[in-house]
């Protein structure tokens, strides 16, 4: 189950229970804008990684580290 999943259930049970569920959304967005962040940092260190391991195994065709990052 993911954070989005767990506090949509919260939203849901705030609501049926006539309960205040504002701030659910506000940890729902925090929740989305954690996830884009981890991601985009992800893609940052795939980005400078990459290359520097790459000509330690004997590759030397960069060009698919850009277009997986360009891709996801």
């Amino acid at each position: 189950m993911t954070l989005t999943d767990q506090v949509v259930k919260n939203i849901i049970k705030r609501v049926i229970k006539s309960q205040d569920y504002r701030i659910e959304i506000v940890n729902l967005i925090n929740v989305e804008f954690l996830q884009f962040t981890i991601d985009f940092f992800k893609k940052m260190l795939l980005q400078n990684l990459i290359p520097k391991i790459l000509p330690l195994i004997g590759t030397e065709n960069h060009l698919w580290t850009k277009n997986y990052l360009l891709m996801t």
